[in-house]
């Protein structure tokens, strides 16, 4: 029986995707988010802000199912069980000096 695998949710780029051993990285752009369901299924949860400041953007994410899906209820799920939140203006591949990252992370 395997050890279980670390899962990773992107959300606001694509293209870092990859499963490796131990390790499981999903994208969505913001406009994809539909297609997430069930964001306690991770245990890290990156949310990049960087694309959300074109207003055109902001405009195609579904709000509703966003709500939904990051509320209270699932955050602290992630949260308690040694789960971790990023929200992150980082531009991917621009370097680590230019970034800035708060975390949300439960004790």
């Amino acid at each position: 029986m395997g050890t279980r695998r670390h899962k990773v949710v992107l959300i606001g780029a694509v293209g870092y995707q990859r499963t490796a051993e131990g390790l499981q990285v999903d994208c969505f752009l913001w406009s994809q988010i539909a297609q997430l369901n069930n964001i306690r299924d991770y245990d890290t949860i990156i949310l990049d802000l960087l694309p959300l400041g074109d207003e055109k953007r902001r405009e195609e994410v579904s709000w509703e199912h966003f709500s939904s899906l990051l509320d209270f209820h699932s955050t602290m799920d992630v949260l308690i069980n040694g789960g971790v939140i990023i929200v992150s203006k980082k531009r991917w591949g621009s370097g680590f000096a230019n970034s800035v990252l708060p975390i949300w992370d439960h004790p």
